[in-house]
């Protein structure tokens, strides 16, 4: 649907599978088929959506910054392996929150950000699937160290 507004927005003339452009942007949120091809699918979005999450669950940006040795890092490389080690989450984690927050929320979504930056496009989720997952957690009971669960239920101010 998506691809198909594009094309007549931008009297763009091909098949409906994807667009096709040149890279723009910060490339720490593009897919990398995306900077392969240039082809733009909404599986695109679903990576970039998938380094918003990152960006949530760890305070950093996603652009490359210069680490130790100067090598730059983005923040997909520097979080990945982590996210693929049981309870590595709370290694990335923001540490302004200060422990703050629901232990399996912030699992259940570095979950759904490691399965939206899936390096095989077809295997990462789809929009609508990103956002049952997004509801579910949010639905989901929280406890959180020092906060009352009143305070947390869906709702409530």
């Amino acid at each position: 649907m998506y691809v198909k507004y594009l094309q007549d927005v931008l009297n763009i003339v091909g098949d409906n599978t994807h667009v096709s452009t040149r890279v723009v942007g910060t490339s720490s949120y593009a897919a990398p088929e995306y900077v392969a091809t240039c082809h733009l699918t909404i599986t695109n979005d679903v990576y970039s959506f998938g380094v918003v999450l990152l960006e949530l669950l760890s305070g950093r940006r996603a652009i490359a910054d210069e680490r130790v040795g100067g090598v730059e890092e983005t923040l997909v490389e520097w979080v990945k392996p982590f996210l693929n080690e049981n309870r590595g989450v709370f290694r990335i984690m923001d540490t302004g929150i200060g422990g703050r927050y629901s232990k399996k929320g912030a699992q259940a979504v570095a979950a759904l950000a490691l399965k939206c930056l899936h390096n095989d496009s077809k295997l990462r989720p789809t929009t609508a699937e990103v956002v049952a997952s997004l509801e579910e957690i949010t639905n989901a009971p929280k406890i959180v160290p020092g906060v009352s669960s009143l305070a947390l239920s869906p709702g409530s101010s």
